[in-house]
C-alpha cells in the first residue's frame, strides 16, 4: 500500500540533517485552515530519499504540482502557490495551500507526525507522537550520548521551524504567545555543541512529542 509522503519526507530528512525547515498553519474554529511549508536541503540528499522513498511504496504526489492540487481539492483544499526547484545544489520546496479539516489531514498525510484526539470539550494535537519519540524519553544519558555521536554527521545543519495558531491553547509544552505556539531549534547550536546532560537532555527534547490542548472548535 502506497503511503502519503508529505509528513513521511520531513521525518526522513529531520533524520539525515542539513534541511532548513519552516512550517507555519493556521487554525480556525471549523477545522480549517493554511498552511505553508518551505524545506531547503541539498539536492543529493533530496534525490537519495525520494529514492527510498519511491522503493518503499511512499506517494509522491506533493512533488508533483497537478497531482498534489488534485489530492487537496478532493477534500476542499486549495494549492495557492507551489515550487520545486534545484538551483546550485540546493532543492527547494515551497507549498502553500488551504485545507477543509486539520483532522482529515493529519489522517491521510500525518502516519503518526500528527495527529488529534477529542478529549471532552478539548482536543489533543501531537506531534511526533509515535513509538519512535518515546523510545528516546526512557534511554539514559549515556545512551543519548551515544546516540547523538551516532546522529551527528547525520544531523549537522539541521533547522527547524514550526509555528501554529489555534482559536485557543489551554495548555502546552510548546512555546507559546497568546494562542500561538512556537518550536524551533538549530541542531548545530543547540545540541551538538552542548556536552554531557545538557546535550543529552536536549537531544531528548529534540525527540519527545510536541503537543497542545485548544478549546473553541467545532465537533
Amino acid at each position: 500500500m502506497k503511503r502519503p509522503l508529505l509528513f513521511l519526507l520531513v521525518g526522513c530528512l529531520a533524520l539525515n540533517g542539513c534541511m532548513d525547515l519552516k512550517i507555519d498553519m493556521n487554525l480556525n474554529p471549523d477545522w480549517s485552515g493554511t498552511a505553508v511549508i518551505q524545506m531547503e536541503m541539498l539536492d543529493q540528499l533530496f534525490q537519495m530519499v525520494k529514492g527510498q522513498a519511491g522503493e518503499t511504496g511512499a506517494d509522491l504526489y506533493f512533488l508533483d504540482q497537478a497531482t498534489l492540487r488534485a489530492k487537496l481539492e478532493e477534500d476542499g483544499g486549495t494549492l495557492r502557490k507551489f515550487s520545486n526547484t534545484a538551483e546550485e545544489g540546493k532543492r527547494k520546496l515551497y507549498l502553500e495551500f488551504t485545507f477543509r479539516d486539520a483532522r482529515t489531514l493529519a489522517k491521510k498525510s500525518g502516519r503518526g507526525q500528527l495527529s488529534f484526539m477529542q478529549e471532552g470539550d478539548v482536543w489533543r494535537m501531537s506531534i511526533m507522537d509515535n513509538e519512535t519519540a518515546g523510545t528516546f524519553q526512557v534511554m539514559g544519558q549515556e545512551e543519548l550520548e551515544q546516540q547523538i555521536s551516532l546522529m551527528q554527521s547525520m544531523m549537522s545543519g539541521m533547522k527547524w521551524h514550526f509555528q501554529l495558531k489555534v482559536p485557543q491553547v489551554t495548555e502546552t509544552n510548546l512555546q507559546r504567545k497568546g494562542n500561538q505556539v512556537l518550536y524551533q531549534v538549530d541542531f548545530n547550536n543547540d545540541i551538538a555543541n552542548k556536552r554531557g546532560k545538557p546535550a543529552a537532555e536536549a537531544y531528548r527534547n529534540l525527540m519527545a512529542v510536541k503537543w497542545l490542548r485548544l478549546k473553541g472548535m467545532k465537533k
